[in-house]
């Protein structure tokens, strides 16, 4: 009797990044993500970030991060 062969598929590595929107990279790693060291009442507009999913070495497109602003005290 023949051995059904069997095919170990590798899990998919996903990971993210944020650029600003000149691509200057500011963080990468697994989610959450988080963009730190802006001042409070920074206000960030839609497009002032970009995130990135990287997934086998390959990039996603860039989607806009929403605007915000950055809490008083944070």
């Amino acid at each position: 009797m023949a051995k059904a062969a069997t095919k170990t598929m590798k899990a998919a590595s996903r990971t993210f990044k944020i650029n600003k929107k000149d691509g200057t990279l500011v963080v990468e790693g697994a989610s959450p993500l988080a963009i730190t060291g802006l001042a409070a009442d920074t206000v960030v507009a839609t497009g002032d970030y970009v995130a990135i999913a990287v997934e086998n070495g390959k990039e996603s497109a860039a989607v806009d991060v929403p605007g915000f602003t950055v809490l008083p005290g944070a």
